[in-house]
Parts: structure tokens; C-alpha cells; sequence
């Protein structure tokens, strides 16, 4: 895996898009909540968040297509726990979310501008990161940002393509996505592993011609697979699909189906009845999202 500098190098050696970012911005002061999540916010010092997140961010990673692991090391030097020379002092917030049994559930990092205007404050707040593992670790969360005092906008990076944030305020067009691009890229290297190692939405099986200019990992392989798992192997049968590299790469982790692939003619369709199951079983139950920059 890796984040394209261009998008256009990458494919030529066998990468395909297989996750993308949005920024989203939200009126703070016009924003209605529709919801108000039991449980509390409190500020916390990085300390106090180096011992928690850890454990939510793996209980997230478990559940989310395309996130990767972030080692001892990422934890210290992202919270600034040790020094490293040349980093610039992160001068924000950090603010832990507990369930009503008292157990965390998510958190937000962010810092602000200080911005006025005319004697009015207008205000920023920047979402460094905030993540949840639960929806009502997600709106207290949003709701707690969008109420701080003096924020007029609130701004977020590096986020999910289909956040939920809109179907939890009142007027969901105070909710803007105003920017979307690929980040993370992906490149299968042993297609009867990687497509054995992955879970399928449905049960099915197809035969798939997968085509490598580079010769890495061409070849005809058969895929059985549902929800509890799958096994994949290299078969003699006809193909129903034939897939290039880097168009594996961007629908492995689901979030670009089969049949977008084969209708903007990234994939030949030798069997129609092929393209639905494909397409039934590559899709995500949640759309892959890697919140880590690597």
C-alpha cells in the first residue's frame, strides 16, 4: 500500500485506488443537533489519551477495510509524548468521550485560530483527528466541537467519504464535503492469498483472469467466499471476469464495486452472471477508510 504523490504513476505498476479522504467543513452556529448521546466529554492531557487511544484506534482498525496499524513509536511521536527534533509544538486540545459505564468510546483532537472579526469571534476549529467506535461516541463527539465557544466553522481533513455527521443535524446542508481524492493505494502481490484472506458481503464464487503486465501475480484463480470467509486458489475453469492488477487492487478492499470497474471498461466481462456475484460479494459492508498518513 502506499499515498500516490500523482495519480497517474502509480497504475502502471499495478496500484489501484482503494480508499478515498474528504475535507468537511459545518456551520457551527446554524448546525442543530438532532441528537444528544448519554455519556461525558472531558479535556484530557496526552498522557491520559497515549493510555486509551491505543485500544480504541485497534478496536476501529478491526472494523474498518484500509486501516492500518500505528506501532508504540506512531502513538509517542503523534502525541508528542517524546521529542523529536524539528517538530513543531502542537499547541490543541484533546478530549476523551466515556460511556455512561465510564469507558472510552472515542476522542477528538483539535486546535483553533482565534480568529474575530469586526469584535465578533469567528472562530475555527480544526479536527485533527476524531474517532469513535460506537454512533454515540461519534455525535457527542461532533456535537462537542460544533459547541465550543466562539468556533463559527469547524473543519475536518483526512475523513470518510460517506461520514454520517449529516443525518445527525437537523439541516443536513449545513454539512459540507467541499473536498474528495484518492488517498490510499493498493497493489495485490499474491492474489490467492489476498483474496483467500478477505471476508466476502455475499456468499459466492467466481473465477477471475487477473492480468499483471509486470508478471507478479498474473493468473486464473477461483474465489469461494462469503460473510464467515473465503478460499482462493488457482484454477483450469473458465473465467467469468477479467481483471487487471490494478483494478483488483481497487476493488479488493470493497470500495470500488465490479461493476463500476467493468462499465467504465476497467474489467472485461466474459459472463454477466459473473459480473452480479462479483459484484454482490466485493462490496464493503463499510467503506474502507485509512485515517493514517504512512
Amino acid at each position: 500500500m502506499l499515498i500516490a504523490a500523482e495519480y497517474p504513476i502509480y497504475s502502471r505498476f499495478g496500484y489501484g485506488p482503494s480508499t478515498d479522504h474528504a475535507i468537511y467543513t459545518v456551520d457551527a452556529r446554524t448546525a442543530r443537533f438532532i441528537v444528544d448521546p448519554p455519556g461525558t466529554v472531558e479535556l484530557v492531557d496526552a498522557p491520559t489519551l497515549r493510555r486509551e487511544a491505543p485500544a480504541l484506534y485497534e478496536r476501529f482498525r478491526r472494523a474498518t477495510p484500509g486501516a492500518i496499524e500505528r506501532n508504540e513509536h506512531w502513538w509517542d511521536v503523534n502525541l508528542q509524548i517524546v521529542t523529536v527534533p524539528g517538530d513543531k509544538p502542537w499547541r490543541g486540545f484533546n478530549v476523551l468521550y466515556r460511556n455512561e459505564r465510564g469507558e472510552p468510546e472515542g476522542y477528538v483532537r483539535y486546535h483553533t485560530d482565534g480568529e474575530w472579526d469586526a469584535r465578533r469571534p469567528n472562530v475555527t476549529l480544526t479536527v485533527d483527528e476524531l474517532l469513535s467506535v460506537t454512533a454515540a461516541a461519534y455525535a457527542r463527539l461532533w456535537r462537542y466541537c460544533c459547541e465550543v465557544d466562539w468556533v463559527a466553522t469547524v473543519e475536518a481533513a483526512d475523513r470518510r467519504a460517506d461520514e454520517l455527521l449529516p443525518w445527525f443535524v437537523e439541516d443536513a446542508r449545513h454539512v459540507v464535503q467541499k473536498w474528495r481524492a484518492d488517498f490510499q493505494w493498493l497493489r495485490v502481490l499474491d492474489p490467492a492469498a489476498a483474496l483467500g484472506a478477505r471476508r466476502y458481503l455475499a456468499p459466492g464464487r467466481v473465477v477471475l483472469e487477473v492480468v499483471d503486465p509486470l508478471g507478479l501475480a498474473a493468473g486464473r484463480f477461483a474465489v469461494d467466499g462469503g460473510p464467515d470467509g473465503a478460499s482462493a486458489a488457482a484454477t483450469d475453469s473458465s473465467a467469468g471476469l477479467t481483471v487487471p492488477i490494478d483494478s483488483l487492487g481497487a476493488a479488493y478492499l470493497g470500495g470500488t464495486t465490479f461493476r463500476t470497474l467493468a462499465t467504465a471498461g476497467r474489467i472485461d466481462v466474459h459472463d454477466d452472471g459473473a459480473l452480479a456475484v462479483a459484484d454482490a460479494m466485493f462490496r464493503g459492508e463499510v467503506t474502507p477508510w485509512c485515517t493514517t498518513w504512512f
